[in-house]
């Protein structure tokens, strides 16, 4: 089937120096974003944006998720850039 076709997501380790802390206004964002999408893909949906927006983070060496993060994930996903 076409879903068999798709590469598998990469495991991906996560050290304790890696892990992002949101601040409450970027949850607020996702859990908005995420509930505006239909009930079937919200999964989907959360798991994409969290991880663009922690991607994005610690690629500026970030150690919070902030509001700007969130928007900047969900623009790239948009515009079709991968998560």
């Amino acid at each position: 089937t076409d879903l068999d076709r798709v590469e598998a997501t990469p495991v991906r380790a996560v050290a304790a120096n890696e892990t992002r802390v949101w601040d409450a206004e970027a949850q607020r964002m996702l859990a908005e974003l995420v509930s505006a999408e239909p009930v079937l893909v919200q999964i989907s949906a959360a798991k994409r944006l969290r991880d663009r927006a922690e991607r994005d983070a610690q690629r500026a060496g970030e150690h919070t998720v902030t509001v700007a993060r969130v928007a900047g994930a969900r623009d790239a996903l948009r515009h079709g850039e991968a998560a």
